[in-house]
């Protein structure tokens, strides 16, 4: 080693020296005091900052939650909606070509009467399918839902 790295050596372990020496001191009570006060503090701030980020974080967590409840009510009750409408739509169909079909067979039984006999035959056929037809057209408005 030179003389120049042998007395950066000794500078650096001085240094070193009085670093370790002055960790051991302790600090006066009015520097403790303060130091303490201004921890409290820090740590009184940064609570109350939690606590109010917490609070927060509930209540977009409520909104959020409350919207979504909104959001599926309404899924459901469309839900429901269209599954009654499916229903009133499946009954009418039903009803309907049970209407058509007795009348299609009314009519060919008619065939087997003349003149007169068969007209009126027919004219009943014929009316006995509107009341049906009428009779469907109700039940389906009555199990239709509003908003259809």
């Amino acid at each position: 080693m030179n003389n120049s790295q042998r007395m950066s050596a000794g500078a650096i372990a001085a240094t070193m020296l009085l670093l370790i020496a002055g960790c051991g001191e302790p600090k006066s009570p009015q520097q403790v005091d303060r130091d303490v006060a201004n921890k409290q503090s820090e740590a009184a701030k940064d609570m109350a900052e939690t606590r109010h980020d917490a609070v927060n974080d509930v209540t977009d967590a409520r909104k959020d939650a409350e919207q979504k409840i909104r959001d599926a009510n309404e899924q459901t009750a469309k839900a429901q909606s269209d599954l009654m409408l499916a229903a009133a739509d499946a009954k009418y169909k039903v009803a309907m070509e049970q209407a058509t079909s007795d009348h299609d067979i009314a009519v060919k039984q008619c065939e087997a009467l003349a003149g007169d006999q068969q007209k009126a035959c027919k004219d009943r056929a014929s009316a006995d399918l509107a009341a049906a037809q009428a009779r469907a057209d109700e039940v389906h408005s009555q199990h239709t839902p509003a908003q259809y």
